[in-house]
């Protein structure tokens, strides 16, 4: 894959030693790209500290072009999009 776009908001502060958490999630899946987002949390507060939304694209590193995704890969994609259950693979 190849990050095109990345999008960084930063809320707080953080500081040596606080006790972070990053949880990802899956916003959106097309033919050869994807759209998520990493969100950082203080553990002991509960604050967003930063949040990251990426579009990224299937790449053929040999044609260095875009590609779309194998169809296992768009299926458990797809049924891991935010809002949907997950699947084990």
């Amino acid at each position: 894959m190849a990050a095109v776009q990345q999008n960084i908001s930063y809320k707080r502060e953080m500081l040596a030693g606080d006790l972070i958490e990053i949880k990802s999630r899956l916003l959106e899946i097309r033919d050869k790209s994807v759209r998520f987002v990493h969100e950082m949390r203080n553990v002991e507060t509960g604050e967003t500290t930063a949040v990251c939304e990426m579009t990224a694209v299937h790449i053929d590193r040999t044609a260095r072009k875009s590609i779309p995704w194998p169809p296992e890969v768009r299926r458990l994609a797809t049924q891991n999009l935010e809002g949907s259950e997950p699947v084990n693979p």
